[in-house]
């Protein structure tokens, strides 16, 4: 049976992100200053980029990483299913992060958090 795409995915709307973004910013506006953003890609680009105009951030790095593959039902069928394996990073930053904002998509194990 063909895989329907985006049947198991959980879809949020560009306003219900945008709505979350701007009171997280709120939360973290509280927590600063900041020196700057470092987003996680893929999947921080864009909420961090959200953020970083909520708070008048001009200073946005990325740091690149890579963490889940598709796993070998993924692979015999052609599917996305995805398992995560072991973080590896691509690209970091300078220095510790102190003052610098995290931001990726979303949290699971922590295990990419935890690396970077």
């Amino acid at each position: 049976m063909a895989r329907v795409p985006y049947e198991d995915e959980i879809i949020v709307s560009w306003v219900e992100l945008h709505r979350d973004a701007r009171y997280l910013s709120e939360v973290l506006h509280a927590k600063g200053p900041w020196k700057g953003i470092i987003a996680v890609t893929r999947g921080g680009l864009v909420p961090a980029a959200l953020v970083a105009r909520e708070l008048d951030i001009r200073l946005v790095d990325t740091i690149c990483v890579t963490s889940y593959d598709a796993g070998e039902e993924g692979k015999m069928s052609g599917g996305p299913a995805q398992r995560q394996g072991e973080v590896t990073v691509l690209k970091g930053v300078a220095g510790d992060g102190e003052g610098y904002l995290l931001i990726d998509d979303l949290v699971d194990t922590g295990r990419t958090a935890q690396a970077v």
